[in-house]
This record gives C-alpha cells, structure tokens and sequence, in this order.
C-alpha cells in the first residue's frame, strides 16, 4: 500500500530510522495491506494485524497476504473470523417467492453461507483468539430479516457485524493501556484451548462454592 511505503521512505530519509524500529498496525484489509509493504519492503520490525480480513483471503497463499515472513515480528488479533449462515426463515404470504399452490409451511428456510469479515487461520508469529476468535461479548448475533428480498437488503445486514470486527481494535488498545495485560494460555489446538477454558471456569465456580455465604 503506497501509504505503508511512503511512511517508511519518510521515516528513513528525514529522521534515519532503520525499517527494523518501523511498526506497521493495520485492521482488516489494511492488515493484508501492512503486509503486502513488509514484504516488498524486507526488514520491517513488527506488524500488528487487527481481525485481518477473511473473504477471498482465508486460506490463500502466503504471498497475497499477511504472514509470519511479512516482518521480524508478526502479531494477530482474531475476533470474528470463521463463517456466518445467514438464516431468512420462511417467507411471508405476500412474499413473491410462495409459489400458487404451496402453503407457507411446506416452504424450506433459506440458508446462506458466507466468509465472516475476519480470517482464522493463523497469520503470524504469534495469534491471538480472545473468545474463542469467533464471537465477541456484547455483540449482537446477525439476524437477516424474513423480509429481505435482494442482495442490498443482505449488505444492509451483512455491515451490522461491525461489532465484532472492530472489537480488535478496542482488544490491542486495552493492551496497551492495562499495565497487567491479559490472561492468556498458550495452546495447540482450539480443542486444547476449549479444554482449558473449562478446566478454568470449573477451578473459578469451586473457588467461588467455597467461600462463605451470608443471608
């Protein structure tokens, strides 16, 4: 991304900074975008990448998207990736979609099934899955409603999942301010992490069951 370029030829020809104290952060494309520079431009310190972006990106080449090669140091929030199905239900009486002749109750529910705005595989050195990576407290599930009836009424809805997508950004932000940081375990596999996710809310309700009660 010319902006990624130009920051870096700047930083080096008016205050001679080497690319290796350069720290590119970027959300969503821009992550793919910060990427893209690192790798044209070798040597880059670190990358932040905030909930990189999913679609025609997930599961591609390294190449044409942020990666562990990208910088020296290479860090990923993840907060809604994976995917989404999008449920219509059944259509209403009037709807143009009820055939002559069919009742409303024998009409299937329509199912739709896109990329969330976030990527899940691994992109750096180091990823990080608050929640799970998936879906964020306080954000609402995205519900299409029975009365959609074209693509412009999916993106009105599909832009709704702002929440968890931008939550990334709140995520690093809270890092940097919270002088304790996070609790955090390093694991494996999502299997292991959901093994230890229970393992610690099982240890939090015994020690809350063993502290005294008083009516």
């Amino acid at each position: 991304h010319p902006c990624f370029f130009l920051s870096v030829h700047l930083s080096q020809k008016d205050y001679g900074y080497s690319p290796a104290n350069i720290h590119f952060i970027g959300h969503s494309l821009g992550a793919h975008a910060a990427g893209e520079a690192g790798r044209r431009k070798p040597g880059i310190g670190r990358i932040t990448g905030l909930d990189p972006a999913g679609p025609l990106f997930q599961y591609t080449p390294n190449k044409v998207r942020l990666d562990p090669s990208d910088a020296e140091f290479v860090d990923v929030i993840h907060t809604h990736a994976g995917h989404l199905f999008f449920d219509f239900g059944k259509f209403s009486h009037k709807s143009q979609h009820i055939h002559k002749g069919i009742s409303e109750s024998d009409q299937p529910s329509v199912i739709l099934h896109i990329s969330a705005p976030g990527i899940l595989q691994t992109c750096g050195h180091l990823d990080f899955y608050p929640n799970g990576g998936k879906k964020m407290p306080g954000c609402k599930q995205l519900r299409v409603p029975p009365t959609a009836r074209d693509i412009n009424d999916l993106m009105r809805a599909y832009r709704s999942i702002g929440c968890g997508h931008k939550r990334s950004l709140r995520y690093y932000a809270e890092s940097i301010t919270t002088p304790n940081g996070f609790l955090g375990y390093q694991c494996e596999t999502y299997r292991d992490f959901i093994l230890v996710s229970i393992r610690y809310m099982f240890m939090k309700w015994v020690r809350l069951s063993l502290l005294p009660s008083f009516s």
